[in-house]
């Protein structure tokens, strides 16, 4: 599923298939939005998706859930954040397709762009 919003890029394509997973991933991603930590620079859409898509596609993993969320919560700029994601891209491993529910794509296989950036055109 791809679609364009005005707001900030998640960065990637993100394919998600429409079943029951996708409906899950869709609705929990929309609660992102609160729970964002209140205080920490935590990348709104961009920091909220890659904790729940830590959690969705590897459940096994909750000490690395903790520890990545552990460093998005505390962070406090850019250098600190990347912490974060460092920590989930490292926990999700090399794989990018789960069958059935997610395919990441990589930066030559899809094209998005950011609305803000580029006014809408």
């Amino acid at each position: 599923m791809c679609y364009y919003t005005n707001v900030s890029s998640t960065g990637k394509l993100l394919q998600v298939k429409n079943s029951k997973f996708g409906f899950t991933f869709l609705r929990e991603f929309a609660n992102y939005e609160f729970k964002t930590p209140p205080k920490s620079w935590h990348g709104n859409d961009q920091g909220g998706l890659m904790m729940l898509l830590l959690k969705l596609l590897v459940p096994d993993a909750t000490n690395e859930y903790n520890i990545c969320k552990d460093y998005w919560e505390k962070a406090t700029n850019y250098s600190t954040y990347m912490a974060a994601v460092v920590c989930v891209r490292l926990a999700l491993g090399a794989e990018r397709i789960w069958p059935k529910k997610v395919r990441l794509f990589r930066k030559t296989e899809a094209f998005v762009r950011d609305g803000v950036i580029t006014n809408d055109e």
